[in-house]
Protein backbone atom coordinates (compact mmCIF):
# COMPACT_ATOMS: atom_id res chain seq x y z
CA UNK A 1 0.00 0.00 0.00
CA UNK A 2 1.53 3.81 -1.15
CA UNK A 3 2.51 5.24 2.13
CA UNK A 4 1.26 9.04 2.80
CA UNK A 5 0.92 11.50 5.30
CA UNK A 6 -2.11 14.80 5.84
CA UNK A 7 -1.06 17.87 5.95
CA UNK A 8 -4.29 20.42 6.98
CA UNK A 9 -4.24 23.55 8.16
CA UNK A 10 -6.73 26.56 8.60
CA UNK A 11 -5.83 30.38 8.93
CA UNK A 12 -6.69 33.07 11.27
CA UNK A 13 -9.90 34.61 11.13
CA UNK A 14 -14.31 34.65 11.56
CA UNK A 15 -14.72 32.28 9.43
CA UNK A 16 -12.64 29.72 10.30
CA UNK A 17 -12.67 27.40 13.24
CA UNK A 18 -10.94 24.19 14.83
CA UNK A 19 -13.41 22.25 12.99
CA UNK A 20 -12.09 23.56 9.77
CA UNK A 21 -9.06 21.17 10.99
CA UNK A 22 -11.34 18.52 11.56
CA UNK A 23 -13.28 18.88 8.32
CA UNK A 24 -10.00 18.21 6.28
CA UNK A 25 -8.52 15.71 8.14
CA UNK A 26 -12.06 13.78 7.55
CA UNK A 27 -11.63 14.65 3.83
CA UNK A 28 -8.09 13.46 3.37
CA UNK A 29 -8.60 10.49 5.63
CA UNK A 30 -11.46 9.14 3.41
CA UNK A 31 -9.50 10.24 0.38
CA UNK A 32 -7.07 8.03 1.50
CA UNK A 33 -8.64 4.97 2.26
CA UNK A 34 -10.61 5.43 -0.90
CA UNK A 35 -8.06 5.72 -3.26
CA UNK A 36 -5.32 3.23 -1.14
CA UNK A 37 -3.00 5.11 0.42
CA UNK A 38 -2.04 4.34 4.41
CA UNK A 39 -1.55 6.86 6.29
CA UNK A 40 1.57 7.06 8.50
CA UNK A 41 1.38 10.49 10.44
CA UNK A 42 -0.88 13.87 10.19
CA UNK A 43 0.55 17.18 10.37
CA UNK A 44 -1.37 20.31 11.44
CA UNK A 45 -1.31 24.04 11.94
CA UNK A 46 -3.69 26.11 13.03
CA UNK A 47 -4.95 29.74 12.91
CA UNK A 48 -1.72 30.09 10.53
CA UNK A 49 -1.85 32.35 7.50
CA UNK A 50 -0.70 30.02 4.21
CA UNK A 51 1.82 33.39 2.60
CA UNK A 52 4.69 32.61 4.68
CA UNK A 53 5.56 29.17 5.08
CA UNK A 54 8.65 29.53 7.48
CA UNK A 55 5.96 30.02 10.35
CA UNK A 56 3.96 26.78 10.22
CA UNK A 57 6.09 24.60 12.58
CA UNK A 58 3.56 21.53 11.47
CA UNK A 59 4.75 22.33 7.36
CA UNK A 60 8.23 22.62 8.72
CA UNK A 61 8.21 19.35 10.76
CA UNK A 62 7.17 17.93 7.66
CA UNK A 63 8.97 18.92 4.92
CA UNK A 64 12.08 17.64 7.40
CA UNK A 65 10.41 14.52 7.77
CA UNK A 66 10.06 14.16 4.43
CA UNK A 67 13.96 12.93 3.93
CA UNK A 68 13.63 10.25 6.03
CA UNK A 69 11.97 7.93 3.11
CA UNK A 70 9.22 7.00 5.50
CA UNK A 71 6.27 7.71 3.43
CA UNK A 72 5.80 8.88 -0.55
CA UNK A 73 2.93 11.46 -0.59
CA UNK A 74 1.60 14.28 1.35
CA UNK A 75 -2.70 14.25 0.89
CA UNK A 76 -4.12 18.04 1.49
CA UNK A 77 -7.48 18.66 1.40
CA UNK A 78 -6.50 21.77 -1.14
CA UNK A 79 -3.40 22.44 -3.11
CA UNK A 80 -3.71 26.41 -1.18
CA UNK A 81 -3.83 24.56 2.02
CA UNK A 82 -0.13 23.38 1.04
CA UNK A 83 0.99 27.01 0.21
CA UNK A 84 -0.98 29.82 -1.04
CA UNK A 85 2.59 31.79 -1.88
CA UNK A 86 3.73 30.78 -5.19
CA UNK A 87 7.69 31.01 -5.10
CA UNK A 88 7.12 29.17 -1.52
CA UNK A 89 4.82 26.37 -3.12
CA UNK A 90 7.81 26.33 -5.83
CA UNK A 91 10.57 25.89 -3.60
CA UNK A 92 8.73 23.22 -1.01
CA UNK A 93 7.73 20.94 -3.56
CA UNK A 94 10.81 20.98 -5.22
CA UNK A 95 12.88 19.91 -1.86
CA UNK A 96 9.99 17.51 -1.90
CA UNK A 97 10.72 16.02 -5.01
CA UNK A 98 14.13 15.99 -4.09
CA UNK A 99 12.73 13.27 -1.49
CA UNK A 100 11.14 11.69 -3.65
CA UNK A 101 7.55 13.32 -2.39
CA UNK A 102 4.47 14.35 -4.18
CA UNK A 103 1.58 16.08 -3.34
CA UNK A 104 -1.80 14.88 -3.94
CA UNK A 105 -5.22 17.35 -3.75
CA UNK A 106 -7.89 15.56 -1.72
CA UNK A 107 -10.85 17.63 -3.17
CA UNK A 108 -9.04 18.80 -6.44
CA UNK A 109 -8.49 15.81 -8.77
CA UNK A 110 -5.15 17.14 -10.35
CA UNK A 111 -3.04 13.99 -11.88
CA UNK A 112 0.22 15.74 -11.24
CA UNK A 113 2.21 13.25 -12.57
CA UNK A 114 0.87 14.05 -15.87
CA UNK A 115 1.74 17.21 -17.92
CA UNK A 116 -0.93 18.56 -18.16
CA UNK A 117 -2.42 17.89 -14.76
CA UNK A 118 0.80 19.94 -13.75
CA UNK A 119 -0.31 23.02 -16.35
CA UNK A 120 -3.51 22.62 -14.53
CA UNK A 121 -2.39 22.68 -11.04
CA UNK A 122 -0.60 25.93 -11.78
CA UNK A 123 -3.28 26.98 -12.74
CA UNK A 124 -5.07 26.38 -9.52
CA UNK A 125 -2.66 27.47 -7.53
CA UNK A 126 -2.34 30.42 -8.89
CA UNK A 127 -5.86 31.30 -8.65
CA UNK A 128 -5.42 30.31 -4.91
CA UNK A 129 -2.17 32.86 -4.86
CA UNK A 130 -4.48 35.46 -6.17
CA UNK A 131 -7.24 35.05 -3.89
CA UNK A 132 -4.76 35.22 -0.91
CA UNK A 133 -3.50 38.57 -2.28
CA UNK A 134 -7.05 40.28 -3.01
CA UNK A 135 -7.83 39.21 0.93
CA UNK A 136 -4.57 41.34 2.23
CA UNK A 137 -5.65 44.62 -0.25
CA UNK A 138 -7.66 45.47 2.33
CA UNK A 139 -5.26 45.48 5.12
CA UNK A 140 -2.37 47.06 2.73
CA UNK A 141 -4.60 49.99 2.37
CA UNK A 142 -4.82 50.37 6.21
CA UNK A 143 -1.11 49.82 6.43
CA UNK A 144 -0.68 52.63 3.56
CA UNK A 145 -2.79 55.10 5.66
CA UNK A 146 -0.74 54.77 8.77
CA UNK A 147 2.35 55.03 6.70
CA UNK A 148 1.33 58.44 5.39
CA UNK A 149 1.36 59.49 9.04
CA UNK A 150 4.42 57.64 10.27
CA UNK A 151 3.01 56.06 12.48
CA UNK A 152 3.91 52.12 13.39
CA UNK A 153 2.88 49.29 11.10
CA UNK A 154 2.43 46.67 14.03
CA UNK A 155 6.23 44.76 13.53
CA UNK A 156 8.88 45.37 16.37
CA UNK A 157 9.94 49.45 16.53
CA UNK A 158 13.77 48.16 17.02
CA UNK A 159 16.40 49.07 20.14
CA UNK A 160 16.15 52.49 21.42
CA UNK A 161 12.31 53.12 20.12
CA UNK A 162 8.76 52.27 21.31
CA UNK A 163 5.36 52.48 20.42
CA UNK A 164 2.81 54.89 22.14
CA UNK A 165 -0.97 54.86 20.63
CA UNK A 166 1.12 54.21 17.23
CA UNK A 167 3.37 56.55 17.33
CA UNK A 168 7.38 55.56 17.11
CA UNK A 169 9.21 57.33 20.06
CA UNK A 170 12.41 57.04 21.47
CA UNK A 171 12.74 54.81 24.41
CA UNK A 172 14.79 56.37 26.66
CA UNK A 173 15.67 53.37 29.17
CA UNK A 174 17.52 51.62 26.02
CA UNK A 175 18.79 54.90 23.65
CA UNK A 176 21.64 55.03 24.99
CA UNK A 177 22.46 51.80 24.05
CA UNK A 178 22.14 52.12 20.69
CA UNK A 179 24.09 55.08 20.42
CA UNK A 180 27.38 53.27 22.16
CA UNK A 181 26.71 50.90 19.66
CA UNK A 182 27.34 53.21 17.12
CA UNK A 183 30.18 55.21 18.83
CA UNK A 184 31.98 51.46 19.24
CA UNK A 185 32.34 50.15 15.83
CA UNK A 186 32.90 53.69 14.36
CA UNK A 187 36.01 53.57 16.84
CA UNK A 188 37.34 50.38 15.44
CA UNK A 189 35.65 47.57 17.69
CA UNK A 190 34.74 44.02 15.92
CA UNK A 191 31.23 43.07 16.17
CA UNK A 192 32.42 40.43 18.43
CA UNK A 193 34.15 42.95 21.12
CA UNK A 194 30.59 44.38 20.89
CA UNK A 195 28.89 41.85 21.62
CA UNK A 196 30.46 40.74 24.55
CA UNK A 197 30.22 44.48 26.20
CA UNK A 198 26.40 44.49 25.69
CA UNK A 199 25.85 41.20 26.83
CA UNK A 200 28.38 41.17 30.31
CA UNK A 201 26.06 44.62 30.77
CA UNK A 202 22.86 42.52 30.74
CA UNK A 203 21.93 44.84 27.94
CA UNK A 204 18.80 42.79 25.65
CA UNK A 205 17.75 43.29 22.05
CA UNK A 206 14.36 44.75 21.45
CA UNK A 207 13.15 40.97 21.32
CA UNK A 208 14.56 40.45 24.85
CA UNK A 209 17.46 38.07 23.80
CA UNK A 210 20.98 38.09 24.07
CA UNK A 211 22.82 39.77 21.12
CA UNK A 212 24.35 38.01 18.56
CA UNK A 213 25.99 39.03 15.27
CA UNK A 214 22.47 39.66 13.13
CA UNK A 215 20.52 41.72 15.48
CA UNK A 216 24.06 43.82 15.76
CA UNK A 217 24.12 44.07 12.10
CA UNK A 218 20.55 45.15 12.06
CA UNK A 219 21.06 48.04 14.32
CA UNK A 220 23.93 48.79 12.92
CA UNK A 221 21.88 49.50 9.10
CA UNK A 222 18.57 50.73 10.52
CA UNK A 223 17.96 54.10 9.22
CA UNK A 224 15.32 54.52 11.49
CA UNK A 225 17.88 55.64 14.21
CA UNK A 226 18.73 59.45 12.06
CA UNK A 227 14.71 59.97 11.65
CA UNK A 228 13.99 57.78 8.21
CA UNK A 229 10.69 56.63 7.63
CA UNK A 230 10.25 53.93 5.40
CA UNK A 231 7.73 51.96 3.56
CA UNK A 232 7.61 50.07 0.10
CA UNK A 233 11.07 51.57 -0.49
CA UNK A 234 10.16 55.09 -0.22
CA UNK A 235 12.10 56.86 2.96
CA UNK A 236 10.81 60.12 4.39
CA UNK A 237 13.38 61.45 6.25
CA UNK A 238 13.08 63.58 9.60
CA UNK A 239 9.89 61.51 9.59
CA UNK A 240 11.07 59.73 13.34
CA UNK A 241 13.36 61.61 16.16
CA UNK A 242 16.55 60.80 16.01
CA UNK A 243 19.06 58.78 18.12
CA UNK A 244 22.11 58.69 15.94
CA UNK A 245 24.04 61.88 14.62
CA UNK A 246 24.01 61.53 10.73
CA UNK A 247 27.71 62.14 10.79
CA UNK A 248 28.47 59.15 13.21
CA UNK A 249 26.01 56.99 11.32
CA UNK A 250 27.41 57.74 7.97
CA UNK A 251 31.26 56.28 9.60
CA UNK A 252 29.68 53.38 10.91
CA UNK A 253 28.17 52.57 7.16
CA UNK A 254 31.45 53.51 5.05
CA UNK A 255 33.31 50.49 7.62
CA UNK A 256 30.49 48.35 7.62
CA UNK A 257 31.10 48.47 3.04
CA UNK A 258 34.86 47.97 3.80
CA UNK A 259 34.47 44.92 6.51
CA UNK A 260 32.69 43.91 3.49
CA UNK A 261 34.82 44.25 0.53
CA UNK A 262 37.57 42.84 2.24
CA UNK A 263 35.91 39.25 3.52
CA UNK A 264 32.41 38.96 2.18
CA UNK A 265 32.80 38.75 -1.61
CA UNK A 266 31.38 35.86 -3.06
CA UNK A 267 29.07 34.53 0.16
CA UNK A 268 26.06 35.46 -2.04
CA UNK A 269 23.23 32.63 -2.07
CA UNK A 270 22.79 31.88 -6.13
CA UNK A 271 19.39 30.32 -7.50
CA UNK A 272 19.92 27.52 -9.92
CA UNK A 273 16.25 27.81 -11.65
CA UNK A 274 16.60 23.80 -14.00
CA UNK A 275 18.02 22.07 -10.46
CA UNK A 276 15.89 18.67 -10.90
CA UNK A 277 14.95 18.95 -14.14
CA UNK A 278 18.11 18.98 -15.77
CA UNK A 279 20.11 15.92 -17.00
CA UNK A 280 22.79 14.59 -19.43
CA UNK A 281 21.43 13.24 -22.42
CA UNK A 282 24.02 10.72 -22.36
CA UNK A 283 23.54 8.86 -19.45
CA UNK A 284 20.91 10.50 -17.79
CA UNK A 285 22.28 11.59 -14.71
CA UNK A 286 20.95 14.70 -13.08
CA UNK A 287 22.97 17.73 -13.36
CA UNK A 288 23.67 20.59 -10.30
CA UNK A 289 24.30 23.86 -9.72
CA UNK A 290 28.17 24.03 -8.78
CA UNK A 291 31.07 27.19 -9.10
CA UNK A 292 34.33 28.17 -8.89
CA UNK A 293 36.70 30.62 -8.55
CA UNK A 294 39.13 31.16 -11.63
CA UNK A 295 42.78 32.56 -11.23
CA UNK A 296 41.76 36.07 -12.04
CA UNK A 297 39.48 35.55 -8.96
CA UNK A 298 36.62 35.88 -10.77
CA UNK A 299 33.86 33.56 -9.49
CA UNK A 300 32.21 30.97 -12.50
CA UNK A 301 28.77 29.24 -12.16
CA UNK A 302 28.03 26.00 -13.85
CA UNK A 303 26.26 23.15 -14.70
CA UNK A 304 28.11 19.76 -14.10
CA UNK A 305 27.75 15.42 -13.35
CA UNK A 306 28.41 14.82 -10.08
CA UNK A 307 28.18 10.95 -11.06
CA UNK A 308 27.70 9.12 -14.50
CA UNK A 309 29.22 9.84 -17.19
CA UNK A 310 30.73 13.50 -16.03
CA UNK A 311 31.06 14.39 -19.82
CA UNK A 312 29.41 17.40 -19.36
CA UNK A 313 30.27 21.18 -17.69
CA UNK A 314 28.06 23.61 -18.55
CA UNK A 315 27.95 27.52 -18.27
CA UNK A 316 24.98 28.35 -15.85
CA UNK A 317 23.84 32.12 -17.05
CA UNK A 318 24.07 30.87 -20.64
CA UNK A 319 21.88 27.31 -20.39
CA UNK A 320 19.29 29.18 -18.05
CA UNK A 321 18.98 31.96 -20.76
CA UNK A 322 18.70 29.78 -23.85
CA UNK A 323 16.08 27.94 -22.26
CA UNK A 324 14.08 31.07 -20.97
CA UNK A 325 14.21 31.85 -24.46
CA UNK A 326 13.07 28.65 -25.90
CA UNK A 327 10.14 28.37 -23.72
CA UNK A 328 8.66 31.92 -24.44
CA UNK A 329 9.10 31.16 -28.06
CA UNK A 330 7.11 27.86 -27.50
CA UNK A 331 4.44 30.07 -25.99
CA UNK A 332 3.01 31.49 -29.32
CA UNK A 333 -0.29 32.81 -29.30
CA UNK A 334 -1.42 29.93 -31.21
CA UNK A 335 0.24 27.68 -28.43
CA UNK A 336 -1.53 29.74 -25.95
CA UNK A 337 -4.68 28.65 -27.41
CA UNK A 338 -4.12 25.28 -27.49
CA UNK A 339 -2.80 24.68 -24.22
CA UNK A 340 -5.55 26.94 -22.85
CA UNK A 341 -7.83 24.58 -24.52
CA UNK A 342 -6.40 21.68 -22.91
CA UNK A 343 -6.40 23.35 -19.21
CA UNK A 344 -9.77 24.45 -19.64
CA UNK A 345 -11.00 20.50 -21.40
CA UNK A 346 -9.53 19.18 -17.88
CA UNK A 347 -11.52 22.01 -15.78
CA UNK A 348 -14.63 21.03 -17.62
CA UNK A 349 -14.06 17.37 -16.26
CA UNK A 350 -14.83 18.47 -12.90
CA UNK A 351 -17.58 20.36 -13.34
CA UNK A 352 -19.82 17.32 -12.07
CA UNK A 353 -17.60 18.23 -8.86
CA UNK A 354 -17.25 14.75 -7.59
CA UNK A 355 -16.60 15.57 -4.29
CA UNK A 356 -19.44 17.29 -3.62
CA UNK A 357 -21.48 14.43 -4.79
CA UNK A 358 -19.50 12.12 -2.10
CA UNK A 359 -20.23 14.78 0.35
CA UNK A 360 -24.15 14.77 -0.55
CA UNK A 361 -23.86 10.87 0.05
CA UNK A 362 -21.87 11.35 3.16
CA UNK A 363 -25.19 13.72 4.41
CA UNK A 364 -27.94 10.89 3.25
CA UNK A 365 -26.04 8.63 5.26
CA UNK A 366 -25.69 10.43 7.94
CA UNK A 367 -29.60 11.02 8.07
CA UNK A 368 -30.14 7.95 7.85
CA UNK A 369 -28.19 6.39 10.62
CA UNK A 370 -30.24 9.15 12.57
CA UNK A 371 -33.71 8.05 11.63
CA UNK A 372 -32.72 4.58 12.44
CA UNK A 373 -31.57 5.51 15.89
CA UNK A 374 -34.83 7.83 16.35
CA UNK A 375 -36.88 4.57 14.82
CA UNK A 376 -34.64 2.21 17.96
CA UNK A 377 -36.06 4.17 20.86
CA UNK A 378 -39.96 4.02 19.94
CA UNK A 379 -39.43 0.55 19.28
CA UNK A 380 -39.82 -1.71 22.57
CA UNK A 381 -38.29 -0.25 26.01
CA UNK A 382 -35.27 0.78 25.85
CA UNK A 383 -33.17 0.58 28.98
CA UNK A 384 -31.43 3.95 30.33
CA UNK A 385 -28.37 3.18 29.07
CA UNK A 386 -28.64 1.71 25.78
CA UNK A 387 -30.67 5.30 25.50
CA UNK A 388 -27.87 6.99 26.84
CA UNK A 389 -25.86 5.50 23.99
CA UNK A 390 -28.71 6.49 21.18
CA UNK A 391 -28.71 9.82 22.17
CA UNK A 392 -24.92 9.98 22.76
CA UNK A 393 -24.87 8.37 19.21
CA UNK A 394 -27.68 11.01 17.85
CA UNK A 395 -25.94 14.35 19.08
CA UNK A 396 -22.41 12.93 17.63
CA UNK A 397 -24.11 12.43 13.86
CA UNK A 398 -25.67 16.05 14.04
CA UNK A 399 -22.28 17.52 15.08
CA UNK A 400 -20.72 15.73 11.91
CA UNK A 401 -23.75 16.88 9.83
CA UNK A 402 -23.31 20.62 10.76
CA UNK A 403 -19.80 19.90 9.71
CA UNK A 404 -20.75 17.95 6.00
CA UNK A 405 -23.09 21.16 5.78
CA UNK A 406 -20.10 23.31 6.18
CA UNK A 407 -17.88 21.47 3.71
CA UNK A 408 -21.03 20.80 1.09
CA UNK A 409 -21.43 25.07 1.51
CA UNK A 410 -17.87 25.90 0.49
CA UNK A 411 -17.70 23.13 -2.02
CA UNK A 412 -21.13 24.75 -3.69
CA UNK A 413 -19.19 28.25 -4.34
CA UNK A 414 -15.99 26.70 -5.04
CA UNK A 415 -15.22 27.27 -9.18
CA UNK A 416 -13.74 24.62 -10.52
CA UNK A 417 -14.12 25.74 -14.09
CA UNK A 418 -11.16 28.12 -15.36
CA UNK A 419 -12.11 29.71 -18.52
CA UNK A 420 -9.99 29.92 -21.73
CA UNK A 421 -9.69 33.51 -21.49
CA UNK A 422 -8.88 33.07 -17.79
CA UNK A 423 -6.20 30.68 -18.79
CA UNK A 424 -4.76 32.54 -21.80
CA UNK A 425 -4.42 35.93 -19.67
CA UNK A 426 -1.84 33.55 -17.30
CA UNK A 427 0.00 32.24 -20.10
CA UNK A 428 0.26 35.61 -21.15
CA UNK A 429 2.03 36.89 -18.32
CA UNK A 430 4.15 33.92 -18.46
CA UNK A 431 4.78 34.72 -22.02
CA UNK A 432 5.87 38.45 -21.40
CA UNK A 433 7.27 38.65 -18.15
CA UNK A 434 10.29 40.66 -16.80
CA UNK A 435 13.17 39.15 -17.40
CA UNK A 436 15.68 40.24 -14.92
CA UNK A 437 13.25 39.33 -12.44
CA UNK A 438 14.83 35.51 -10.69
CA UNK A 439 11.15 34.73 -9.66
CA UNK A 440 9.59 35.07 -13.50
CA UNK A 441 12.59 32.89 -14.36
CA UNK A 442 11.41 30.09 -11.81
CA UNK A 443 8.03 30.83 -11.93
CA UNK A 444 8.47 30.01 -15.95
CA UNK A 445 10.46 27.08 -15.70
CA UNK A 446 8.25 25.19 -12.76
CA UNK A 447 5.65 25.51 -14.82
CA UNK A 448 6.32 25.08 -18.48
CA UNK A 449 9.25 22.89 -18.12
CA UNK A 450 9.30 19.17 -17.70
CA UNK A 451 12.87 18.37 -18.38
CA UNK A 452 15.89 19.41 -20.31
CA UNK A 453 18.72 16.94 -21.79
CA UNK A 454 22.24 18.12 -22.80
CA UNK A 455 24.41 16.31 -25.60
CA UNK A 456 27.94 17.40 -26.72
CA UNK A 457 28.33 17.34 -30.34
CA UNK A 458 31.31 15.65 -32.30
CA UNK A 459 32.92 19.04 -32.49
CA UNK A 460 32.83 20.17 -29.01
CA UNK A 461 29.52 22.67 -29.12
CA UNK A 462 26.06 21.37 -27.16
CA UNK A 463 22.40 20.51 -28.23
CA UNK A 464 19.70 20.90 -25.57
CA UNK A 465 16.73 19.07 -25.59
CA UNK A 466 13.86 20.53 -23.97
CA UNK A 467 10.68 18.87 -23.04
CA UNK A 468 7.50 20.72 -21.77
CA UNK A 469 4.57 20.43 -19.41
CA UNK A 470 2.51 20.20 -22.91
CA UNK A 471 1.30 17.03 -23.97
CA UNK A 472 0.90 17.70 -27.80
CA UNK A 473 4.00 19.84 -27.93
CA UNK A 474 7.22 18.63 -29.38
CA UNK A 475 10.23 18.60 -27.76
CA UNK A 476 12.82 21.36 -29.29
CA UNK A 477 16.22 20.92 -29.67
CA UNK A 478 18.82 23.79 -29.79
CA UNK A 479 22.57 24.09 -31.15
CA UNK A 480 24.30 26.13 -29.12
CA UNK A 481 28.25 26.16 -27.30
CA UNK A 482 27.70 26.36 -23.47
CA UNK A 483 31.27 26.12 -22.91
CA UNK A 484 33.21 29.47 -24.48
CA UNK A 485 32.02 32.64 -23.28
CA UNK A 486 31.07 34.00 -27.21
CA UNK A 487 27.39 34.10 -27.28
CA UNK A 488 26.02 32.02 -30.03
CA UNK A 489 21.78 32.19 -30.91
CA UNK A 490 22.40 28.53 -32.60
CA UNK A 491 19.70 27.34 -34.61
CA UNK A 492 15.93 26.60 -33.02
CA UNK A 493 14.08 23.81 -34.56
CA UNK A 494 11.61 21.70 -33.36
CA UNK A 495 12.24 17.57 -32.91
CA UNK A 496 9.66 15.22 -34.72
CA UNK A 497 11.19 12.78 -32.31
CA UNK A 498 10.35 11.37 -29.08
CA UNK A 499 11.61 12.10 -25.46
CA UNK A 500 16.02 11.42 -25.65
CA UNK A 501 16.99 7.89 -25.02
CA UNK A 502 20.83 7.33 -23.87
CA UNK A 503 23.29 7.85 -26.83
CA UNK A 504 26.80 8.23 -27.12
CA UNK A 505 26.14 11.69 -29.34
CA UNK A 506 23.97 13.83 -30.37
CA UNK A 507 23.13 12.90 -33.86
Amino acid sequence: MKKAVIYARYSPGGQQTAQSIEGQLRVCRDYANREGYNIVTEYTDQKLTGKTAKKRLGFQRMIADSSKGRWDYVIVYQLDRFSRNKYDNAIYKEKLNRNGVKVISAMERVNTEDASGILMETMLEGMAAYYSQELSQKIQRGRAINASKFLSLGSNPGLGFKVVDKQIVIDKANAHYVVRVFEMYANGATMLEIIAYLNNLGARTSHGRPFTKNSLQRILRNKRYIGIYSYKGTDTTDALPRIVPQTLFDQVQKRLVENIGAGGRGKAVEDYILSGKLFCGHCLMPMAGSSSTGKSGKLHRYYRENKGCKRLTIIKHKIEDKVIEVVRDMLTEDNQRIIAREISALCEQEQNNPNLKRLQQLMKENNKQKANLLESLKVGKASATAANFVFAEIDRLEKEAAELEKLTAVEEERHYGLSEVDIMYFLSHLRNGNLDELEYRKLLVNAMVNSIYVYSNDDGGHKITVIFNVSNQQPVQVDMSLLDEIQNNGSLYASLSSPPKITNNSK
